[in-house]
């Protein structure tokens, strides 16, 4: 009996036993249910990701592809790839070699490839591989992540070539070019602004201009900056540059810009050396002063008209003819200023002599003098033209013949007086030249029997006695000396 109830409790403890196990071997295909579902859906989306996803061995042939892997490599099933290395997949075996050493030293690896398609043709990844290993620690494969990053070299290269485009434009301006960020450093140079300051770009960039130049100028670039910064409006100033130990006249102009992105403000400025054209101004200004000291003293009228007839200038001498300040002359014409017929005949003169297009006129006429009375006037008139050759106006001067003209009127008078009375007069006259010649001789010499028409051009000496020859010559001799 003892032996029975014994038999049933070993019965019992098998039961509880097998219970046990039951339920153990219920927990472990639940779990393995689990991992299996887990797995189900990892595989899944591993093969439905849209990057190409690759497994390959230790010795880098591939163990797997998903098919966005076949899609961008044009590939159609993976019996096409299965068990190739993974560097034949690549423009140039050589450029997977990072690739393939990562995974023989079981070590992750990232980086850009150009891979190469079924048909040849190139493209760019992004390729990630990572070592995957057991639970004992033991590398079993590799795996790999790609990202088609075409596109983005594309835009890579694009904006290379627009700094490259923009950089060589920049270098090609013959003024030197510069940017800086708010803090006054230089942040771009081009090569005429590193040549004029006799340094380096990469010993420039990052530098203020308190650094390279004397500080009574950098001061007034630095104010200047400033007020572009804060007021947001383009300058252009004048300023002082000492260049290589020589200081320069330059015109800088400064425009700021602000980035879109960053909301950072930077200052663009380009810099013209004007210490020539300083000299030059200076010399024409003295030039002018000349000229215009030269014009002003000068004792007859003189004016200058544009190719329209109007005055732009003249000198006091014409304000003191015309009884008009210089004010009251230039921008009129001569139908503003003379009476109607002077003007209508100085008028028509002037745009004669524009249409001739060079050469000058000179002519008599009359003018009214400011003090009323009308006065003969000698005209001197030239015209000028700008660099192209093209006529732009005229210069003229007036030189008061009136004198002059009664001078000659007196003269006239008198040689007709002196002919009435050498004409009528018994004695002998005659002019000589200094040498003896006859200029004139009166009638009365017909009573010689010479008429005067014989005796001019002729030398008195001729007719003379030898004796009175001798009494004359020193006579004639003093006054010829």
């Amino acid at each position: 009996m003892t032996q029975g109830r014994e038999t049933r409790e070993e019965l019992v403890r098998e039961l509880e036993r097998l219970r046990d196990e039951l339920d153990k071997m219920s927990l472990i295909e639940a779990v393995f249910r689990q991992i299996e579902k887990e797995l189900r859906v990892k595989n899944k989306a591993i093969a439905s990701s849209l990057n190409p996803i690759v497994f390959c061995d230790l010795e880098g042939c591939l163990t797997y592809v998903n098919d966005a892997f076949l899609r961008m490599w044009g590939y159609f099933h993976e019996g096409e790839v299965l068990g190739k290395p993974v560097h034949g997949f690549w423009e140039k075996p050589e450029h997977g070699d990072g690739v393939s050493a990562g995974i023989a030293e079981k070590k992750d690896w990232s980086g850009e490839l150009k891979a190469r398609k079924k048909d040849g043709t190139h493209f760019y990844v992004l390729l990630s591989m990572n070592v995957i290993k057991d639970n004992e620690g033991q590398s079993v494969c590799a795996m790999g992540s790609f990202v088609d990053i075409s596109e983005s070299k594309k835009k890579e290269r694009e904006i290379t070539e627009s700094k490259e485009f923009l950089n060589s434009l920049i270098n090609a301006i013959p003024d030197p070019v510069f940017a800086k960020d708010e803090k006054h450093k230089w942040i771009m140079l081009n090569d005429e602004a590193c040549d004029r300051i006799g340094l380096a770009r990469e010993e420039l960039i990052g530098k203020t201009e308190r650094e390279v130049f004397p500080k009574e100028e950098a001061d007034i670039f630095w104010g200047n900056d400033d007020q572009v910064f804060k007021g947001g409006e383009t300058l252009v100033s004048e300023e002082k540059i000492t260049w290589q130990g020589e200081q320069r006249a330059i015109s800088t102009i400064r425009t700021l810009c602000v980035d879109d992105v960053t909301g950072e403000k930077f200052i663009i400025g380009a810099i013209r050396d004007v210490t020539d054209k300083k000299n030059s101004e200076h010399i024409l200004r003295e030039q002018f002063h000349f000229l215009r000291q030269f014009i002003d003293s000068m004792p007859i009228p003189i004016f200058f008209k544009d190719a329209h007839g109007r005055y732009l200038d003249c000198n006091p001498a014409l304000e003191d003819f015309l009884g008009r300040k210089k004010d009251q002359i230039i921008g009129k014409t001569v139908l503003d200023i003379l009476p109607h017929d002077m003007a209508v005949r100085h008028d028509e003169l002037d745009r004669s002599l524009l249409r001739q297009g060079g050469g000058g006129q000179m002519y008599e006429y009359v003018a009214p003098h400011g003090d009323g009375s009308t006065r003969d006037i000698m005209y001197t008139k030239a015209v000028y033209t700008d660099t192209s050759g093209k006529v732009t106006g005229m210069v003229g001067g007036m030189v008061d013949i009136t004198d002059l003209r009664k001078a000659e009127e007196a003269l006239r008078h008198s040689e007709e007086k002196f002919r009435l009375i050498a004409e009528n007069t018994s004695d002998y006259i005659a002019i000589t030249s200094m040498a003896g010649d006859y200029i004139y001789v009166s009638p009365s010499h017909k009573r010689l029997g010479y008429a005067p028409e014989e005796l001019v051009g002729k030398n008195g000496m001729e007719h003379m006695r030898p004796e009175d020859k001798e009494r004359l010559a020193p006579v004639l001799g003093r006054y010829a000396s």
